[in-house]
């Protein structure tokens, strides 16, 4: 189990909604950001292909 301590939380949560975008969690653009999509140049990365199955199935 992990503790932040009292209300540790609450400034754990404000940070990150700070960095949170639509493109973060929008999984092809996400991709995209991070420089993961071309298949011939990053063979084998699970995430992205599987994730992007899943994401066409949604």
């Amino acid at each position: 189990a992990n503790a932040t301590g009292g209300g540790g939380h609450i400034k754990l949560v404000a940070k990150a909604m700070k960095e949170l975008t639509y493109e973060s969690i929008c999984f092809p653009d996400s991709i995209k950001m991070k420089g993961m999509e071309s298949k011939e140049d990053v063979p084998n990365y699970f995430y992205r292909d599987d994730g992007s199955q899943v994401w066409n199935a949604v």
